[in-house]
């Protein structure tokens, strides 16, 4: 009586230690079936919205920047007009200045809303293009571009949105005066990105918990995409340095 006892003990602790793992399992495997769920629908709202700003800034880049550039140049022809008085000639002057203006705002408003020259000139184009821009507004900004392997379109935007809006974090709220940005291979199968500046530093943790802005918290999304590694150092009066890294 007393072995079957123990044995319907054995028995019953045996199916307990049982379902217990298999529940354990099944909890680990919702969960990451959820999260991989909630990742694959981040990955396509942001291709979609990808596309949706691609066409839009194409539209602006070449028909609203196509249409003010012909109409510069036809300014300029009349103002050569000899015949016309010098009052219409500086109107017509004012005219090209006015419309030059115009013509940089769609052109930055193009960039803001897709990166039109990775599609033509690549990441390491498109990072150029925004460190100079930088630099005409009066920072100093060190950028390196070391990449000898061909990455995928998505990954360069995907690259760009993070780099730009930690340069924009650091000129809007780090009140930063150096910039850097270094993009290097470090073999053919891994990928390295460093971000710095010499602002006024921050607590990551504490504002990517706290902050109403969505743009940490899709910084962090996107390194999720590329399955990135994201280091974040900043100091207080030093700055904020940032290291991203992954796999090809």
């Amino acid at each position: 009586m007393q072995e079957t006892i123990i044995g319907i003990i054995v028995v019953l602790t045996s199916t307990f230690l049982t379902l217990f793992l298999l529940t354990i399992v099944y909890i680990n495997k919702y969960f990451r079936e959820k999260k991989d769920s909630q990742q694959q629908l981040f990955a396509a709202i942001v291709e979609a919205q990808e596309q949706e700003r691609q066409t839009i800034a194409c539209n602006i880049h070449d028909d609203l920047g196509g249409i003010l550039t012909s109409t510069k140049i036809t300014l300029s022809v009349l103002q050569e007009d000899v015949k016309l008085n010098p009052d219409i000639k500086l109107k017509l002057a004012q005219l090209q200045n006015d419309l030059g203006t115009a013509s940089s705002i769609a052109r930055n408003a193009s960039n803001l809303l897709s990166p039109t020259s990775i599609y033509r000139y690549g990441l390491k184009g498109a990072l150029s293009d925004l460190c100079d821009r930088l630099k005409q507004h009066g920072f100093a900004v060190d950028f390196r571009f070391d990449v000898k392997v061909n990455l995928p379109e998505n990954t360069q935007i995907n690259l760009y949105r993070i780099i730009n809006e930690a340069m924009n974090n650091s000129l809007k709220y780090a009140q930063a005066t150096t910039l850097y940005v270094i993009v290097q291979d470090l073999d053919p199968n891994s990928l390295q990105v460093k971000i710095g500046d010499n602002g006024m530093g921050f607590n990551w943790k504490e504002k990517l918990a706290t902050s109403t802005s969505k743009g940490l918290q899709n910084m962090e999304n996107r390194c999720k995409l590329l399955n990135a590694e994201m280091l974040v150092e900043s100091t207080p009066e030093i700055g904020t340095h940032i290291q991203i890294a992954f796999s090809l």
